[in-house]
């Protein structure tokens, strides 16, 4: 905490941050042990609020804490409808158990490890990839969720770390595989 108050204009202790700015100790703690580097040169707290960068980082964390205390002891694992494949230079990696989703969300920084994420894999009611270019190292997640019909895919969400919009191969290979 002290190490970000210092990146701070007004340099606050961390009890004025937490005071003036609302945020706890446990929620910063939290947040910086998942890799959110919320606050950058000249930012401060209120602005983060305003923007809810911090209200989004921490959904993300209760949603990862959640899911990975539903799978303490048992991971539930699905069959996979695809598997490993590559495509335009893409590893295409099926995420078939909770604890692949739970990693895939760490690791990405979004709540792809959320648990009703892998309620709806485990019914069939979409599929999750882990996208990587095997040349830039890039990567990309992909849901897709199967229509009503049950006929077909259509694509849920493509995001990159953090929810960042991914480039556009990563939009070719989605549409390829849905």
């Amino acid at each position: 905490l002290v190490r970000y108050c210092r990146l701070l204009p007004c340099r606050p202790t961390p009890e004025d941050v937490m005071q003036h700015e609302g945020i706890g100790v446990e929620l910063f703690l939290a947040l910086q042990s998942q890799g959110f580097d919320l606050l950058k040169h000249g930012q401060t707290w209120r602005g983060l609020w305003r923007k809810g960068e911090v209200n989004r980082a921490l959904r993300v964390v209760e949603a990862q804490t959640l899911a990975a205390e539903r799978s303490k002891g048992k991971s539930r694992v699905w069959t996979p409808l695809l598997g490993s494949i590559v495509l335009r230079k893409i590893d295409v990696k099926e995420l078939a158990s909770e604890q692949l989703l739970i990693q895939e969300g760490v690791e990405m920084h979004h709540c792809v490890g959320g648990g009703h994420y892998a309620d709806e894999c485990s019914r069939g009611e979409c599929v999750v990839f882990s996208l990587t270019h095997s040349v830039s190292g890039a990567k990309a997640t992909l849901q897709l969720v199967r229509n009503p019909n049950k006929s077909d895919w259509r694509i849920g969400q493509l995001a990159g770390a953090g929810n960042a919009r991914p480039s556009a191969i990563f939009w070719e290979v989605a549409k390829y595989l849905r």
